[in-house]
């Protein structure tokens, strides 16, 4: 009897352990002061804290940071329609709205105009997409139509795919970046590609498809770029990400927790986790180690199909579903907790722009950085997920997420395997120099890895 009644405080001592670590961060279902509609379609952080919902049929509500709010309608405000597909701030506050009727400027006396065909050379009223360019300019993502961006003089120019070098007409996403490069996620079209693209501030386009790189669809729902300038992507076959050095890795239903592969919207918070909303899988967030997964089971959202997911200037996580939007504001930031360590070849600091990291007592770092301090170029495979590093004696093939390398033709357990972190590959460092003859030496006190080579390298 006894033994039972301590097994059952145990028990009850961690479900009380578990009920704590939940309540410590919540989700809450955001109360609407309107009844307008629930479906939440797109969701916009706007300056001063402030968040943009568009409500599908029910207009735009500005959610304010310090807990007002405000519904514009067609009913209560002129707005041209209620079926919003996004919207976009200006530097001097006002909020341009795309509808299927074309585009309406919100600023704080109201709707002060209206864009469309009727009273303008825009060339469609069913606008997809808008961003504005650092020089002030507005760009908008027509409906199978490409692109158009207005003048100082209220006159609009059109590019599509027949002229340019613009994949698809289909345009769903529109961002510029501070050197006023324009970002495009796209869906093809008949005898158009799709995918994403770069209009370069110089003319010039780069494109990413299915054929010419690893992007695993042509229909790609959002991106984001990374504090390291990559660029995650949410497409409707799984997620992708390319690094600044072109090294691409791509996650779905075989490496990830994922129950689907539709991925609706993507975004970052200050710690890096990369925050994915999906159409049956809930949320999920990578902290460039592991996966987090949000959904029904252990939260208070009532569906695991999410149309969008952004951040405030707070850090709160807000979720658009068809049924309503919800918040997460986790106690603890989402982020693995890293202590620094230093790295020096020759005396001579190697500088890694992704920290290494000590798991299961094995220091792994980013392979580019030390391997080219020792004059050894390393070799990408991406359809065999392998690194290859070779020298006049020694050859060494690392597979990703896999405890067996090759040495030599040789196969060699590892104990740590290498793996992908920030877009970065990522070696056990001790392993990998040892064989190219070096000495490796470290010292606890300061954390510090010394390597000298035994040859002069």
């Amino acid at each position: 009897m006894k033994k039972i009644l301590v097994i059952l405080l145990s028990v009850l001592m961690m479900l009380l352990s578990v009920s704590s670590l939940f309540a410590a961060s919540s989700w809450d279902k955001y109360k609407f002061a309107d009844f307008t509609s629930e479906r939440i379609n797109k969701l916009t952080p706007l300056m001063n804290g402030n968040m943009a919902v568009c409500r599908e049929g029910g207009g735009l509500s500005i959610i304010k940071s310090n807990g007002g709010e405000k519904t514009y309608t067609k009913g209560n405000s002129g707005l041209s329609n209620n079926y919003l597909t996004g919207c976009t701030q200006d530097k001097s506050g006002n909020i341009w709205i795309g509808t299927n009727l074309g585009l309406d400027v919100l600023s704080v006396n109201g709707i002060s105009e209206r864009i469309s065909e009727h009273n303008s050379n825009i060339f469609s009223d069913e606008i997809t997409a808008v961003a504005i360019a650092n020089d002030g300019k507005l760009w908008a993502g027509m409906k199978q139509l490409g692109l158009t961006y207005r003048n100082d003089n209220k006159e609009w120019t059109r590019i599509s795919s027949f002229e340019s070098g613009l994949p698809s007409n289909d345009i769903r996403k529109l961002v510029f970046d501070d050197e006023n490069n324009l970002y495009l996620a796209m869906y093809p079209m008949i005898n158009q590609g799709g995918g994403f693209a770069i209009l370069k501030n110089n003319g010039s386009w780069v494109n990413y498809n299915v054929k010419n790189s690893e992007l695993p669809d042509d229909r790609v729902n959002d991106f984001i770029v990374d504090s390291q300038k990559g660029i995650w992507f949410a497409t409707e076959a799984g997620i992708a990400h390319i690094d600044a050095g072109g090294q691409w890795e791509v996650y779905n239903e075989d490496n990830t927790p994922l129950t689907t592969e539709k991925i609706t919207a993507v975004t970052i918070d200050k710690n890096n986790n990369i925050w994915f909303s999906t159409w049956g899988s809930g949320i999920v967030c990578f902290n460039n180690i592991s996966w987090s997964v949000y959904n029904k089971s252990n939260t208070s959202m009532d569906t695991n199909y999410i149309n969008d997911v952004e951040l405030d200037s707070k850090g709160t996580l807000w979720v658009a579903t068809n049924g309503g939007a919800y918040t997460y504001s986790p106690s603890e930031p989402q982020e693995l907790n890293l202590e620094v360590i230093e790295v020096f070849y020759n005396n001579n600091k190697v500088a890694f722009d992704v920290e290494p990291y000590i798991e299961n007592g094995t220091t792994l770092v980013p392979v580019r950085q030390i391997v080219e301090a020792m004059k050894i170029i390393p070799v990408w495979n991406p359809n065999t997920r392998t690194v290859a590093l070779a020298d006049s004696k020694m050859k060494i093939q690392l597979t990703i997420d896999k405890n067996i390398a090759l040495v030599n033709g040789q196969p060699y357990d590892l104990g740590v395997p290498a793996s992908i972190k920030s877009g970065r590959t990522f070696v056990p460092l001790r392993f990998v120099s040892e064989l190219f003859d070096n000495i490796v030496k470290w010292d606890g006190k300061t954390r510090t890895i010394y390597i000298n080579s035994s040859n002069n390298r």
